[in-house]
């Protein structure tokens, strides 16, 4: 338990991002800042509780609760994209404590990205204004939408998870005579490409998306169209990991700086993808490479040093690594998901 505990106390330590009831009452959060970072700190809930896991679980369903109004309802001035990782985990919080509040609260942020122009139609618009669909929206919104429909919200909504991806596969995705990794995002009026195509932690989101959208569904034919996305990026994947068991930032440049916040997120979707079916010995030794390689990355104090920094825009990626909330957060959802997973098993 010692590196989990150093993840854990890194976590706590950038208790910076937290977003407090007066910040949202008041002054408002501006758009696309703080909110995935605080929804992706919450992804251990998706860890099994057990009496290990438990004093972790606790705190992090309820720091949800300053965000909400005593019904439930969130105390945003506007719903985002970025926000749609706070309902997803909201929802797993409902799950484990069946309080009302949880539901309510996931509920009406789904129902506001679901009303978004261009979402019937698959196109998620990252900014309210712009017609852009980015891959890291497909993160954000997908596996919400896919536990909202498994929790009873309708079943429009896990429709609307996969209309989500595919039409970004068609659009931003693979093609024959074009690049060997999805592009950043499209833009849904003019169809143009966005950002680069092998932007590292976006791929990491859109597997991150595949897999918690996997996760939710149903057994049946968009199981099976998931899972093997899924599988085609994951063999993607195996060719591009580094020697260390780092993924480059770029992975149509193999020789770029190798980037923990990557490795972090595939990690998780590894670990994750274990809990309902056992890894085949390729991606078993990927993943076993990947967490050696996160335990080298981890500092004395917890956090996971080597992420690049955030995105600044299209064609604007940051080339300064260092201790960021996005390399700690997945990592220790892995880890305590790893925990809960041994204790079942004990």
């Amino acid at each position: 338990m010692g590196r989990r505990s150093k993840l854990w106390r890194g976590l706590i330590d950038q208790s910076g991002w937290r977003l407090s009831r007066w910040l949202y009452r008041h002054a408002g959060c501006p758009v696309g800042a703080k909110n995935w970072p605080f929804g992706l700190s919450l992804l251990p809930l998706n860890a099994d509780e057990t009496p290990q896991s438990l004093p972790w679980l606790t705190p992090l369903r309820r720091s949800l609760l300053p965000l909400m109004q005593p019904d439930g309802t969130p105390l945003f001035a506007d719903i985002h994209v970025d926000q749609g990782m706070l309902a997803y985990s909201a929802l797993r919080a409902y799950e484990q404590t069946s309080d009302a509040r949880y539901f309510a609260f996931a509920r009406c942020i789904a129902a506001a990205l679901a009303a978004l122009p261009g979402v019937n139609e698959g196109c998620l618009p990252y900014q309210p204004r712009a017609r852009n669909v980015l891959i890291d929206g497909l993160a954000f919104a997908c596996p919400l939408f896919a536990r909202m429909a498994r929790l009873g919200g309708g079943d429009h909504y896990s429709a609307l998870a996969l209309r989500q991806l595919q039409v970004f596969e068609q659009n931003a995705g693979v093609t024959e005579n074009g690049s060997a990794w999805p592009w950043h995002g499209f833009n849904a009026t003019s169809g143009e490409h966005l950002g680069l195509s092998g932007w590292g932690r976006g791929i990491a989101w859109l597997l991150l998306a595949l897999t918690d959208t996997q996760a939710e569904l149903p057994a049946g034919a968009s199981q099976a169209w998931v899972e093997e996305r899924r599988t085609r990026l994951l063999d993607g994947l195996i060719s591009s990991q580094t020697s260390l068991g780092h993924w480059p930032w770029r992975l149509d440049a193999p020789g770029a700086h190798p980037d923990s916040s990557v490795t972090a997120l595939v990690v998780y979707a590894l670990v994750r993808a274990q809990t309902w079916s056992e890894l085949p010995p390729n991606y078993a030794d990927m993943l076993r490479r990947a967490q050696a390689a996160l335990k080298s990355a981890t500092l004395p104090n917890g956090e996971v040093d080597g992420a690049s920094g955030e995105a600044a825009g299209f064609g604007k990626y940051s080339e300064s690594f260092g201790p960021y909330l996005w390399s700690l957060a997945p990592a220790a959802a892995a880890d305590l998901i790893c925990v809960s997973r041994e204790c079942a098993h004990d």
